[in-house]
């Protein structure tokens, strides 16, 4: 589980935002996460929430699959 600060000072008006997520892995080669923030000034987007699914190929081309956590 994360929460950040973001801050963008690139040539433009800043944006702020903070930014949060958590990620769930429920197999040993599969995860599900997720992400959500808020705008801290009218330079960046109100709101937003995103969704990741992410899966591992260890075994793919022959390899052992590792133990890893």
């Amino acid at each position: 589980m994360f929460v950040e600060y973001v801050g963008d000072y690139d040539h433009q008006r800043p944006a702020q935002l903070l930014d949060g997520g958590d990620a769930w892995r429920f197999t040993k080669m599969q995860q599900l996460d997720f992400h959500l923030g808020f705008g801290l000034n009218s330079s960046t987007v109100d709101h937003y929430f995103g969704i990741g699914y992410s899966f591992r190929f260890d075994a793919l081309f022959g390899g052992p699959v590792r133990n890893s956590l």
